[in-house]
């Protein structure tokens, strides 16, 4: 009688560490999903820079036309380059899901 209540007793040990364990595990899941939220929201705001961005490098290309060669290169250059370095920050919150 003593080694089954021994047993039951370990039984609820057991079963009082899983319940622990998933209460644990829900909190940090709510935590990933909070953090998924926000860099969702981040890459959503960076597309939309993003696409400022290339509308007013096609303004400033077209209001331009009458600008030297080497402005024009040098301004595309650059918004490019600011066009790239957001894609990279999207591509890499993207990486972090």
């Amino acid at each position: 009688m003593l080694e089954q209540l021994d047993q039951i007793e370990r039984i609820e040990q057991k079963i009082s560490k899983l319940l622990g364990k998933i209460k644990h595990i829900q909190k940090e899941n709510e935590l990933l999903v909070k953090e998924s939220r926000v860099k969702q929201e981040l890459i959503t705001d960076l597309k939309q820079k993003n696409e400022q961005l290339e509308m007013k490098l096609n303004l400033r290309v077209a209001s331009n036309a009458t600008q030297d060669e080497a402005s024009k290169v040098a301004l595309e250059k650059r918004l490019s380059e600011y066009i790239k370095e957001i894609d990279r920050c999207i591509a890499l919150l993207g990486d972090q899901d």
